[in-house]
């Protein structure tokens, strides 16, 4: 039986920076690598498997003004896909519809009802 542990190590601003994933041996077979902008959003993550350091897969995101994610380019087996998240508002300037395109292909559209009071 194999006992498997995920460890974290955490920045100064208390940010998840890096995520080590070992065996019962208590070798690390894999990691996680997470960089923030300067707004404390994720900008990259990266996973990562220890035997030649090779870099499995990679994450970059972008935001807009509002702080939503506009733009996610993801790499990993030899490919790169982009996708595109573009959203209706309502008066108040929250997202009331969310559209995901991938690779310029509209793959789903979320809606949420706000209510205020």
């Amino acid at each position: 039986m194999f006992n498997r542990s995920t460890s974290y190590r955490y920045d100064k601003k208390n940010r998840k920076v890096g995520e080590y994933y070992a065996m019962s041996s208590d070798t690390v077979y894999a990691f996680r690598e997470y960089y923030y902008n300067e707004n404390n959003l994720l900008k990259k993550e990266r996973y990562i498997q220890t035997k030649n350091n090779n870099v499995i897969t990679e994450i970059e995101y972008a935001y807009d003004q509002n702080k939503n994610i506009e733009k996610v380019i993801y790499t990993g087996d030899g490919q790169t896909s982009t996708i595109i998240f573009s959203y209706k508002f309502d008066k108040k300037q929250n997202w009331i519809e969310q559209l995901k395109s991938v690779d310029g292909k509209p793959l789903y559209l979320r809606k949420r009802e706000l209510v205020y009071y």
